[in-house]
């Protein structure tokens, strides 16, 4: 099981080095592009994420699986440039990253984008999957992005 190699391999460190992974911050920027379709259409449209994600210290990382995230969304039709906030949460069990982002759309109204991906060994990575849901839950679309080629 994951989690009990994750707690032998942190008992297993120095002191000092247990000590830096209470304090220092963990952070990553990530840029993802692909596509979403608004419910009840057939067109696909352009999506953009750009988001970077923080937990307080390592150890908190590796207690919790959680982060915040901050970012830009751009979806073709529904919003041109918003700025999203949220939750990653990493199971280490599984390796799922869940994502839950917040943001308002160029239509004045509240937007849920809900999802995320389940990594596996194979050299091709997993796209991000999300539900697009208006600020009642009502759905809105569905979404799949990849990470941005540099």
């Amino acid at each position: 099981m994951m989690s009990s190699s994750r707690a032998e391999a942190y008992l297993g460190l120095p002191e000092w080095a247990r000590r830096i992974t209470r304090q220092v911050e963990v952070s990553f920027h990530e840029s993802l592009k692909g596509t979403w379709r608004a419910d009840g259409t057939e067109a696909d449209a352009e999506m953009t994420l750009e988001l970077d994600s923080a937990a307080l210290s390592a150890q908190t990382l590796l207690d919790t699986g959680d982060m915040q995230a901050v970012g830009t969304l751009r979806l073709s039709g529904l919003a041109l440039l918003a700025d999203v906030q949220g939750e990653r949460h990493v199971d280490w069990d599984s390796g799922r990253i869940d994502l839950v982002l917040r943001f308002t759309g160029d239509d004045g109204r509240p937007y849920l984008l809900v999802g995320g991906c389940s990594p596996h060994p194979l050299p091709e990575h997993e796209p991000f999957r999300f539900r697009l849901e208006s600020g009642d839950g009502t759905p809105a679309g569905h979404a799949i992005v990849n990470a941005a080629e540099a």
